[in-house]
């Protein structure tokens, strides 16, 4: 059981570890003194390989929160992520949390959260691409929405239509009257097509669907739906 342990501990480490961690500071963060009694309790099962990741993750965010805030350098700095306010993870807490960009996932939704390296864990729709092609499938965990909150939700729509004069007014009437808020428009058109890529903060899912039905009942519109995140 201690070498059983010992190995789940070292897997849990190179999983979701960013910086440097001993066995005995992990074994410390369980209250164990005796690293070989801790490699035992994790053999036996007392100690799960989930709780061992987020007491890692926690302690990297209370070592250097500012580097696990920062945004990902890649060829292209990515926007900061949204914090995820009223999601509860199953078996942590106070861990950092992310929305996914590339899904949007808005209260109501199927979720799954994907543990990353000093980043906490970004939680996606459990139906996102990302998620479903996940090759480590071992960083996945369960996540579900907490208590309702006043957040609100970041949702790229695509609205196609027959172009008209007033066409984009009426759109904004609807969601006005939704009390919502519409950013990034975007218009392309094509043989009389006109196309219009919006983002529209939202609260809940089920918002979502009635500003899109309404949307989808407008004169000349012939589709308004979701669309994933560029």
């Amino acid at each position: 059981m201690i070498v059983q342990g010992r190995e789940t501990v070292e897997r849990e480490i190179k999983r979701v570890s960013s910086v440097e961690i001993t066995l005995e500071e992990v074994a410390a963060l369980f209250n164990y003194e005796d690293v070989e009694a801790f490699f035992a309790a994790v053999g036996f099962g007392d100690v799960s390989s989930e709780s061992i990741a987020t007491k890692i993750l926690e302690a990297e965010r209370q070592r250097r929160p500012d580097d696990l805030l920062a945004p990902v350098t890649t060829r292209q700095a990515p926007p900061t992520p949204r914090p995820a306010e009223g999601i509860d993870i199953m078996g942590t807490g106070g861990l950092l949390v992310h929305l996914a960009r590339c899904c949007s996932p808005v209260v109501g939704e199927p979720i799954v959260g994907y543990i990353t390296r000093g980043r906490g864990v970004t939680v996606h729709r459990a139906d996102c691409p990302n998620v479903l092609n996940a090759r480590e499938r071992e960083r996945l965990i369960n996540v579900s929405w907490g208590e309702p909150t006043e957040q609100r939700f970041q949702v790229p729509v695509m609205i196609n239509a027959y172009d008209r004069p007033g066409l984009l007014r009426d759109i904004a009437a609807v969601v006005a009257d939704e009390h919502l808020s519409m950013s990034n428009v975007n218009t392309s058109a094509r043989d009389n097509i006109v196309t219009f890529l919006v983002t529209m903060e939202i609260t809940d899912l089920t918002q979502l669907g009635r500003v899109l039905y309404k949307i989808s009942q407008i004169p000349n519109v012939i589709e308004a739906r979701r669309r994933a995140s560029s």
